[in-house]
């Protein structure tokens, strides 16, 4: 509750109405989940019976839709499969979705074997799921690249892109070996440079494909090149990454021996709000 009311610190009448405001949304997501099982139900059947109907690539898409967002990402995955599979067979407009979405499923799943990677109890299980992590990494990383290669007119490339970019960045962090780090730092500066062109002067993922150009240029030593990034993002003062830029900017002049330089930009993230994890990092340096 806001204000950080517990339930049970309310008068009993306003606990009564809680109760049947908790009760109400209970039954609701019952019976929302009862309808989406009827709408799974005829889709699959219309696909499964009709494999040949034109539509039948659009309703394995909206199966994946249901799916994923239950959060039951390996059915989702299947879904987008045959979705894609008949969008592509009838040469149909919905395959860059397809592709898409098997794409973020696929992610998904390295994501939950990456949680497990670290926090499972047992050892086994964790080194199992963390090479089950970098499998399903890789396959994402193909995934979103696909769209590039099969879809280059497709008004996701961009974002296709800047997901690759993303997906190389965190390898290169997570990687212990030095020329591998480096082999994805520098496959990721490809793709965020990729993302930029693609995506357009006004494209959602512009800002995070501007700093995440420089946090790979940093992340792989390369400071000179690093700090020419985040000073051109710091040219735009809109933008949500100016805090991140300036620790960017302050991190790549403290190794490149600027030190009053890097004083200054870490000075300059403190000043936009001390109190997230990026202002602990300027303010140590």
């Amino acid at each position: 509750l806001s204000g950080g009311r517990r339930v049970e610190d309310l008068p009993a009448a306003d606990r009564a109405e809680a109760a049947r405001a908790e009760d109400e949304v209970r039954s609701l997501s019952a019976e929302v989940r009862k309808a989406e099982d009827e709408i799974l139900s005829a889709l699959r059947g219309l696909a499964e019976r009709y494999p040949d109907y034109p539509v039948v690539d659009a309703a394995w898409l909206r199966i994946g839709e249901i799916l994923y967002d239950r959060g039951d990402y390996q059915a989702a995955l299947a879904a987008y499969q045959k979705a894609l599979a008949a969008a592509t067979a009838r040469n149909g407009d919905l395959a860059d979705k397809a592709q898409y979405r098997l794409a973020w499923s696929i992610q998904r799943l390295a994501e939950a074997a990456e949680k497990t990677s670290l926090e499972d109890v047992d050892q086994a299980r964790r080194e199992a799921a963390r090479k089950d992590m970098w499998d399903k990494r890789v396959a994402a990383v193909d995934a979103f690249e696909s769209i590039i290669g099969r879809y280059p007119r497709s008004e996701l490339v961009g974002d296709a892109c800047f997901r690759a970019a993303e997906l190389r960045r965190r390898s290169g962090q997570d990687n212990t070996d030095p020329a591998k780090r480096s082999a994805w730092f520098e496959s990721a500066v490809q793709r965020y440079r990729q993302a930029l062109e693609k995506g357009g002067p006004d494209g959602p993922c512009r800002a995070a494909a501007e700093y995440g150009d420089g946090l790979s240029l940093l992340m792989n030593g390369q400071s000179t090149e690093a700090r020419e990034v985040f000073r051109r993002l710091l040219l735009n003062s809109d933008s949500p990454y100016v805090q991140d830029a300036y620790w960017g900017l302050g991190q790549a002049s403290l190794n490149l021996g600027a030190y009053s330089d890097a004083a200054a930009a870490f000075e300059q993230a403190l000043t936009v709000d001390k109190t997230t994890e990026t202002a602990a990092k300027a303010r140590y340096g």
